[in-house]
């Protein structure tokens, strides 16, 4: 299980490489985490259709819902989610997140939703992290920072297709132990 994910503003070029990512995972017959989102996450998507996971913050009737009747992605929404589940999601943003406090609402629960991404919702943690998110220096910037620092708590490996080393999808597949079909 892979977790795709990463930045709205992830330029055109890498979204389909992430295109070609997921496919690899999904023609492999391994499955991917996602979150539903505009960019990373709905190129992740398109690439691993019907052997993708879509964790939702909140009901999407629009154009995301589209595209999951598209492509065959599973969902769930987090007021779905077991309680328990529900608990830790909860209590990874206090936990991960640098100001927590300074959190909307609607914030905590796209971190929430992070959790569920790296975590499931039965506590059983991605293989990997492939994404693409700014780098500030070494940090990683955006909500997808949140999700790195959650599984690099759990020792989990991020390719961040932003850093140069991780740019090329070929490089990633390896990692991954995929390798792309012809």
């Amino acid at each position: 299980m892979i977790a795709g994910i990463g930045s709205r503003e992830t330029p055109l070029d890498v979204l389909g490489d992430m295109r070609l990512i997921g496919e690899a995972i999904r023609l492999a017959g391994g499955w991917l985490r996602s979150g539903g989102a505009f960019g990373a996450d709905r190129a992740f998507e398109e690439g691993a259709r019907h052997r993708c996971l879509v964790y939702l913050p909140w009901s999407d009737n629009g154009d995301g819902a589209r595209v999951r009747k598209m492509t065959e992605s599973r969902t769930l929404l987090f007021d779905d989610a077991p309680k328990e589940a529900k608990e830790r999601a909860r209590s990874s943003v206090d936990l991960y997140h640098p100001a927590p406090e300074a959190l909307s609402f609607g914030a905590r629960r796209l971190h929430c939703r992070n959790y569920f991404q790296i975590m499931g919702t039965t506590e059983a943690p991605v293989d990997a992290v492939v994404c693409w998110t700014r780098m500030l220096g070494d940090k990683p910037q955006g909500g997808t920072a949140q999700a790195i620092r959650i599984a690099q708590a759990r020792d989990i490996p991020v390719y961040n297709m932003a850093v140069t080393a991780w740019r090329d999808p070929r490089n990633v597949l390896e990692k991954l132990g995929v390798s792309i079909r012809a």
